[in-house]
C-alpha cells in the first residue's frame, strides 16, 4: 500500500462508520417514540409491500403505527425522504394580493384610510410567513396523513402563529359556516409529557392562553369527558 492510498483509507474509515449508523438511528428513533407512548416496529422486519396491505386496506384503524412506520422510513430511508421533500417543495408559493371594492358599503373610506387598511393586510399576509409555513404542513400531511393546526394571531407584530397539535390527541368534528374543520384536543397530552408540575407550568407558558384556561378546565372536570 502506497503513502497515498493509506492516507485514503485513513480518511475513508470515518466516512464509512458514519454512514453504517442505521441501527443505531433506529434505536435512537425507537426510544423517542418510546417516551412518546408510541408502538414501535423494526423496519429490517418489512421485508415486502404486502406487509403494509393491512395499513392501507382499513385506514384509520391503525394510525398510530402506520405514523410510527412513516416516521422512522422519513428519519432513515433517504429515497423515501427525498420523495416528501420534493412534493412538499414543488410549489414556490408566491401569491398577489388584490384590494376588492365591497359594493353598497355604507361607510366612506378617505384614500388615506384606505392606503391604511390596505398596508394592514398586506402585513397580515407576510404574517402568515406562507413560503416557510406551508411546506412543514405539507410535509406533515405526507408523512402523517394528517394535520392538525392552531393559529394564534398577534396584533401588536401582524404575525400568525401556527401550532402543529399531535394527532394522537386529535379528532376531526363537524365543518364551521366557513368551511374550517372543527377539532377536538384532549388536553391529558400536557399531563402524558412526564413533566413536574412548574416544568408544565412553563411550557402553557409557550402556548396560547386559551390553552392554559381549557386545560385547567380540563383538571376540574371530575367527570373526565
Amino acid at each position: 500500500m502506497s503513502k497515498k492510498d493509506f492516507l485514503f483509507s485513513i480518511k475513508r474509515k470515518p466516512l464509512v462508520s458514519s454512514y453504517n449508523t442505521y441501527q443505531k438511528s433506529l434505536n435512537y428513533l425507537n426510544r423517542a417514540a418510546l417516551n412518546r407512548g408510541a408502538v414501535i416496529h423494526d423496519l429490517t422486519t418489512f421485508t415486502n409491500g404486502s406487509q403494509l396491505d393491512k395499513y392501507f386496506k382499513s385506514p384509520g384503524t391503525q394510525n398510530q403505527e402506520a405514523l410510527t412506520i412513516s416516521d422512522n422510513l422519513y428519519s432513515t430511508n433517504r429515497i423515501y425522504a427525498s420523495i416528501l421533500d420534493y412534493l412538499k417543495d414543488m410549489y414556490y408559493w408566491r401569491y398577489v394580493v388584490v384590494p376588492r371594492k365591497i359594493k353598497n358599503f355604507q361607510t366612506k373610506t378617505s384614500r388615506k384610510d384606505y392606503e391604511e387598511i390596505y398596508r394592514k393586510m398586506l402585513e397580515v399576509v407576510e404574517g402568515l410567513s406562507i413560503e416557510t409555513t406551508f411546506p412543514t404542513i405539507l410535509l406533515n400531511i405526507f408523512k402523517n396523513g394528517q394535520v392538525f393546526l392552531y393559529c394564534d394571531g398577534n396584533n401588536a407584530s401582524k404575525t400568525i402563529t401556527t401550532i402543529l397539535l399531535p394527532n394522537q390527541y386529535c379528532r376531526a368534528t363537524t365543518l364551521t359556516q366557513f368551511g374550517t374543520q372543527e377539532i377536538d384536543f384532549n388536553f391529558s397530552f400536557f399531563d402524558n409529557l412526564g413533566l413536574k408540575e412548574e416544568e408544565k407550568e412553563a411550557m402553557l407558558g409557550l402556548f396560547p392562553k386559551e390553552f392554559k384556561e381549557r386545560y385547567n378546565q380540563y383538571r376540574s372536570d371530575t367527570t373526565k369527558k
